[in-house]
């Protein structure tokens, strides 16, 4: 049968099968007719073999068959014979020597559609020693005057380069007229082969640098044509040619400043005349902008601007693939043009409510690398409100989003909103540093704390389905949720706070990591909230899980129970709210205060311009610099001591008795020394030391693993007290950073009278780098206190104690008074 009736048989199955077996068949028949019978059937079985191979089944058995046909003396054999050899055969296998001494006979023939096929078949399986054996025929007929032969001849040059590149020197002398012909067949053919010869070997791009203003008249003559029938698709004169000549321009141009001006006016003309109504335009014109990025480095030039601005226009096209093609173009771009980029971002937003998948992934790539801190808020506005209808990429928007608010936050308040609204989102997993960075956030701005509550006391019984939602605001009520008590408006009580940690706990969503923290929150409130029948309320709750099935919750509720058999004022001390975490990239907006080296190496904590009676060398932390008394010669840091040491409570009231009067040689301040001065009263000078953690006092178990920063506590120790002051130094100490710690100050009033106008300053020795927070409150009430943290790193820690000098100052019943502990 004929290739025709195949073809039918092939057409009329109904499954695979079926075609299979046609195949089998017809190869079968094939087999036997190529054994049996003579030439006569040669070329008919060959061309079905080839409908074979290309349908995916094998066909390898007629490879010798294919040279037979090549040997003849007919045209349409030898066409049939070669289209063989190009499909059935590739350049590894050892049939392709065979039809060498063919090819070379066939490319001397006078037939120039014979030697076209010979140039053909050799520009399409030719091996490394073929290309050298018939590389002199191929460079008579490039040199020849037939533009038919020259085409395909240059077409095999460009195959000849690639397998033996020390050929590439044959074929340079011939560029020059090649460039020269006005039939366009055999400049595009030309243009490929020296843009291969670049690639091959980029050492010739500066020798064909010299061809520029050959290709330039080129592209002009091609744009400045009108109607010409044999070149024209769709209105665009010859676009093949103009895509291949832009295409080496940009090779060309890439490193030569001079050839960029020299194409710099094509390219404008290019861009500005070309139709962009078809596809034929978009090709032309993406090309021209690629070129033009490529060889225009300048952001600011009016060509490259001119490129960005054609990318801006595909995005208005109707076509996705065009769509998709500009969006990858700018995301290349937007890197050094950014601010060009930006000129068309309510275009790429657009691109977001596309229904293609691919579209809004890639303009949401691009919004990204647009985000500054000038439009950080529209954007992310503009993500926010389609995050909710897209299902595909949520979680990439979701952590994209977190990043960028991280990163360009104009405010810490505008960060906490945007955080919480993520939150808000169904369905999203908000990474642990996320969460951990907001903690830091919020806990390092007390101006967030009531606010930061409220919301999340308002958005959480909505949404208990959000794991990560109901960690971030249960950690936030157990440290804050006595400010939803004093909140104006809000109308909370204790028990509106319990019944919602209790929804948590026997939500359905309800998880051992979620329990974790509600348990948390319950034994933080009942140091906040000094209620009877709320702390009763807590304790019942923790009853309950002290039988829990996980190991931790069951633990834990343990723990916070025997925390809950201390009074309120040590529980209060144990559960005081925790410092902020040190993170390696801190929020740009800080609230703790870089603290300036004074002339003496001592820091200076002093906020502002510090006041001509101001002491030398102290940390002001709280006190207004007017009434800051004059004090010349303060006491030196290395004074030694022999006074007794004061006593230290039990912070566990394990019945273990107090230090009364007995040198402490461990424990939190190492040493503390009490000089006495002239007068002998003891009081006036003290050298207070902070050396180590004391290994007799262990950390609750389970405290802190919960908080922002995994620390342990320890007791406290008395630095100074009299008859109106008590100092109360509680350090917390980074395990991971030995040279850190956190010191938690109380100074307590222990009058009846308010101590009004109340600051404290410290001086550090040089090794020493302190940051502070202000105390709490301005004035200390009677029979309460105040509170500040320090933030301490001793550079020499191993070697030497934390060691810092203090002076009190307040006014008590109209009289300023001055403590120098």
């Amino acid at each position: 049968g004929t290739l025709q009736s195949l073809v039918k048989k092939v057409r009329a199955a109904k499954t695979a099968a079926d075609v299979r077996n046609i195949i089998v068949k017809e190869s079968a028949k094939i087999r036997s007719s190529l054994k049996d019978r003579g030439s006569e059937f040669l070329p008919r079985n060959i061309t079905k073999l080839l409908y074979i191979q290309m349908m995916g089944y094998p066909a390898h058995f007629g490879q010798m068959y294919c040279l037979n046909l090549i040997v003849s003396g007919h045209y349409s054999d030898k066409r049939v014979g070669y289209l063989g050899l190009m499909l059935l055969l590739d350049e590894n296998q050892e049939v392709v020597v065979l039809a060498t001494h063919s090819l070379q006979r066939d490319l001397n023939h006078k037939d120039q559609h014979i030697v076209a096929l010979a140039l053909s078949a050799l520009g399409s399986i030719s091996s490394d020693s073929i290309a050298q054996d018939l590389t002199p025929d191929v460079l008579r007929h490039l040199g020849g005057s037939n533009p038919y032969l020259r085409k395909k001849a240059a077409l095999c040059a460009t195959r000849i380069v690639k397998k033996c590149p020390h050929l590439i020197e044959e074929f340079v002398p011939k560029i020059k007229s090649l460039l020269g012909q006005k039939n366009h067949g055999v400049l595009i053919t030309t243009v490929s082969l020296i843009t291969t010869m670049c690639e091959v070997d980029p050492s010739y791009i500066n020798y064909f640098t010299k061809a520029v203003p050959s290709l330039v008249r080129i592209l002009k003559s091609i744009s400045q044509k009108g109607y010409v029938p044999d070149y024209d698709v769709n209105g665009i004169t010859d676009p093949f040619l103009q895509v291949k000549i832009l295409y080496l321009l940009r090779i060309l141009g890439e490193n030569d400043p001079s050839a960029v001006d020299q194409m710099s006016g094509i390219l404008a003309q290019i861009a500005t005349n070309t139709d962009n109504a078809k596809n034929v335009g978009h090709a032309v014109l993406y090309e021209c902008v690629n070129t033009i990025m490529a060889i225009d480095k300048d952001s600011n030039s009016d060509l490259r601007m001119m490129a960005i601005d054609m990318l801006g226009k595909f995005l208005t096209n109707r076509d996705n693939n065009i769509r998709s093609v500009a969006l990858n173009s700018l995301c290349k771009v937007v890197g050094g043009d950014s601010e060009s980029v930006a000129l068309h971002r309510h275009t790429i937003v657009d691109c977001l409510k596309d229904p293609d998948i691919t579209i809004r992934k890639r303009s949401l790539e691009l919004i990204y690398s647009l985000v500054d801190e000038s439009n950080v808020r529209i954007l992310v506005r503009e993500i926010m409100s389609i995050i909710g209808r897209e299902y595909e990429l949520r979680p990439n928007m979701v952590l994209r989003c977190c990043e960028v608010a991280e990163k360009y936050a104009p405010t810490k308040r505008w960060y906490v909103d945007t955080i919480i609204r993520l939150l808000l989102v169904p369905d999203t997993k908000i990474p642990d540093e996320v969460i951990s960075k907001f903690i830091h956030v919020v806990s390092s701005t007390p101006e967030l704390h009531s606010y930061t509550t409220q919301k999340l006391f308002l958005d959480l019984p909505k949404n208990l389905i959000n794991t990560s939602l109901v960690i971030v605001g249960l950690w936030c009520i157990g440290e804050y949720g006595d400010y939803l008590l004093i909140e104006e408006g809000l109308n909370v009580t204790p028990r509106n706070i319990l019944d919602l940690i209790y929804s948590t706990l026997n939500s359905s969503y309800s998880n051992t990591n979620t329990r974790k923290y509600a348990l948390n929150a319950l034994v933080k409130l009942s140091g906040r909230i000094d209620n009877q029948e709320t702390v009763s309320i807590i304790e019942n709750m923790l009853q309950t899980y002290k039988s829990d099935i996980n190991e931790e919750v069951q633990q834990r509720a343990c723990e916070y129970e025997a925390i809950q058999n201390l009074d309120y004022n040590m529980r209060e001390l144990l559960l005081e709210r925790i410092p902020p975490r040190e993170l390696e990239n801190e929020y740009s907006n800080s609230e703790e205060e870089a603290v300036p080296v004074t002339g003496n190496g001592l820091l200076d904590l002093n906020v502002g311009t510090p006041s001509s009676n101001s002491v030398p060398g102290l940390l002001d932390i709280g006190l207004p610099a007017n009434n800051t008394p004059t004090m010349p010669g303060l006491l030196d840091l290395n004074i030694p001591s022999t006074a007794p040491t004061p006593n230290i409570g039990n912070l566990l009231n394990t019945g273990a008795p107090p230090f009364n009067n007995t040198p402490l040689n461990t424990g939190i301040f190492g040493s503390l020394n009490i000089p006495t001065g002239a007068g002998g009263s003891g009081a006036n000078n003290v050298t207070t030391r902070v050396d180590a953690i004391p290994t007799g006092i262990s950390a609750i178990p389970g405290m802190g693993d919960l908080s922002p920063m995994g620390n342990f506590m320890d007791s406290g120790i008395v630095v100074f007290e009299d008859e109106v002051l008590k100092v109360e130094f509680t350090e917390t100490r980074d395990p991971r950073h030995n040279r850190k710690s956190s010191i938690l100050v109380k100074h307590h009033n222990k009058s009846r009278d308010p101590l009004v106008g109340f600051g404290c300053q410290a001086a550090p020795a040089r090794y020493i780098d302190i940051s502070y927070q202000r105390c709490s409150e301005p004035n200390v009430n009677p029979l309460s206190f105040v509170s500040q943290t320090l933030q301490v790193t001793n550079n020499e820690h191993g070697k030497s104690p934390i060691m810092m000098k203090l002076r009190i100052t307040y006014t008590l019943n109209g009289v300023q008074k001055e403590s120098l502990p």
